[in-house]
């Protein structure tokens, strides 16, 4: 109990509560401007020459100083924090539920590349193992293998049931045999690694991992771009939200400040929704992820915006 509370839920309250924040945000402006409005508030600062735009100012900055608290939040804080309820998760919700990798393909260094037909994380093992070695375009070595496996003792891999051609300008040496010692720079974590252990790096932790994976060929790259782009476009939701709010609590409808309610919530849900899908799509889909987790503020904002101008001033 001592661990699920302090190990996992303290953890896990920072993300979510960040999770959640656009709309916690959305609800306090939108309730804020709707009793100003129903009270005849905005009417009567209007009447003293107060603008629709000007009025708008004091909101905006608001938005400014939680959007850039949100980027640090999104950035720095909550990786910290997700790294404990993340490895409470593997320890005892998703032991062993490591899937294996398929088709593997790497470029280990710039003339060194290797592959695997499917690598299996609880036996630290890969199948069909072949390592390429590159001078130029000209190949100048090859080993083929039945599987890859790690020697914990040595740490290191060995190649089982191997062919180890090596080519040069008369010909070909091949040697063939039963276990062959490589070198490669990598370690079983290496292959188990699960998409969600980004969500503990930090920003530029994080943009230095997509370096390393993208000149390793990782298949789940648009997962990790996904969720560093995520954290810059969420954060603006918030602006978005407030501009939303504004326009439409600002003007005294019949129903008052709970019709305001309903139709802000109306709108911030499909917000969310859109966000989750648009996320989905970057990460499953040939979308670019830049622009898959950009659509939704793309098309909110220019929602606000109409409604900022439709609005009666």
């Amino acid at each position: 109990m001592v661990e699920v509370l302090v190990f996992y839920f303290a953890n896990f309250l920072p993300f979510l509560l960040n999770l959640i924040s656009p709309i916690f945000i959305f609800i306090a402006a939108l309730f804020f401007t709707s009793r100003m409005a129903y009270s005849s508030e905005i009417v009567a600062m209007f009447g003293a020459g107060t603008s629709f735009w000007r009025l708008l100012v004091p909101y905006l900055f608001v938005a400014t100083m939680l959007t850039g608290l949100d980027l640090y939040v999104k950035n720095f804080l909550v990786p910290v924090t997700n790294k404990g309820y993340v490895e409470f998760e593997q320890k005892y919700l998703k032991s062993g539920s490591y899937n294996p990798n398929v088709n593997i393909h790497r470029q280990l260094e710039q003339d060194r590349f290797f592959s695997l037909e499917r690598y299996h994380y609880k036996d630290s093992m890969g199948t069909r193992f072949a390592l390429e070695l590159f001078s130029g375009n000209d190949l100048q070595e090859k080993i083929m293998a039945t599987y890859l496996r790690w020697n914990a003792d040595r740490g290191m891999w060995y190649a089982h049931h191997y062919t180890k051609r090596t080519f040069k300008e008369d010909g070909q040496d091949v040697e063939v045999g039963d276990t062959l010692y490589v070198n490669l720079p990598l370690k079983p974590k290496d292959f188990g690694k699960q998409q969600v252990e980004v969500t503990m790096m930090s920003t530029p932790d994080l943009m230095d991992f997509i370096e390393q994976e993208t000149l390793s060929g990782n298949p789940s790259l648009k997962f990790f771009k996904v969720e560093l782009y995520q954290r810059f476009s969420i954060p603006f939701a918030s602006f978005i939200l407030i501009m939303i709010a504004y326009a439409l609590a600002s003007r005294r409808v019949r129903g008052g400040t709970g019709m305001h309610l309903m139709l802000g919530l109306l709108i911030a849900v499909t917000f969310i929704l859109f966000m989750r899908f648009a996320i989905t799509f970057g990460q499953q889909t040939s979308l670019y992820p830049i622009v898959a987790v950009w659509i939704p503020n793309i098309f909110f904002l220019g929602i606000a915006l109409w409604l900022l101008f439709k609005a009666p001033k």
